[in-house]
């Protein structure tokens, strides 16, 4: 499907009497970082989470480099979450059991040593300005602080498209203008897909294209 690394045609959700997303067809490219911007309660996060083959459609088929993967099985989907896809979610989902180098390093040990990772989440903490907070635990940290470290673990794996699902929710102006600085690079000078849902305004300075969701459809 052209150049696209991410795809849907004719996607189709309903969430009781609601047609949360209707007949949605789309492609998404690399090196592209797209804001999708509605009010609340429009579709756009069951969206998403479709897209980043988190939930079903009810019709319609989402397409990764090409090959239709919405019917495959939830082991297949799990195989295809795993290689292609970086997950961030408004709230800091950070293991308050490990400090923040061991939250960005459990990602990694599943295919690199642990001295491998370890140098590898060194280096994202230098990008965001935190290395000296390495070892602190999630919750000394401020929540800007905390929704830096966990883009920077959506990251680990280098994959080829986030999934940003109102990743600045509660945060300020100046965070925000971080998060998105950090989601604007990763997409332009990584060559990779970053699609995020917000609310938020200040994401058009950053953003390569910026789509409305309206009534259940996606337009430009």
């Amino acid at each position: 499907m052209n150049n696209a690394i991410l795809s849907c045609r004719k996607l189709n959700k309903r969430l009781g009497n609601t047609v949360a997303v209707d007949k949605i067809s789309y492609e998404f490219e690399s090196s592209h970082f797209y804001a999708i911007k509605g009010h609340h309660g429009a579709g756009k996060s069951t969206f998403l989470q479709i897209l980043g083959l988190l939930e079903d459609s009810d019709n319609g088929s989402v397409y990764i480099d090409g090959k239709d993967v919405s019917k495959l099985s939830d082991k297949k989907k799990a195989k295809y979450r795993q290689k292609y896809f970086g997950y961030i979610f408004g709230k800091p989902l950070l293991n308050e059991k490990f400090t923040v180098l061991e939250n960005l390093m459990l990602p990694m040990l599943l295919t690199r040593s642990k001295s491998e990772a370890k140098e590898s989440a060194e280096e994202l903490l230098k990008i965001i300005k935190l290395h000296d907070k390495k070892d602190c635990y999630p919750s000394e940290l401020i929540k800007g602080e905390r929704q830096q470290v966990a883009v920077m673990r959506a990251f680990v794996n280098s994959p080829e498209c986030i999934i940003a699902d109102d990743p600045t929710s509660g945060l300020n102006s100046r965070e925000e203008k971080i998060i998105f600085e950090i989601l604007k690079d990763y997409a332009t000078q990584s060559g990779k897909c970053v699609i995020c849902v917000t609310e938020s305004k200040e994401v058009e300075k950053y953003a390569n294209s910026v789509l409305i969701y309206e009534k259940g459809g996606l337009y430009k």
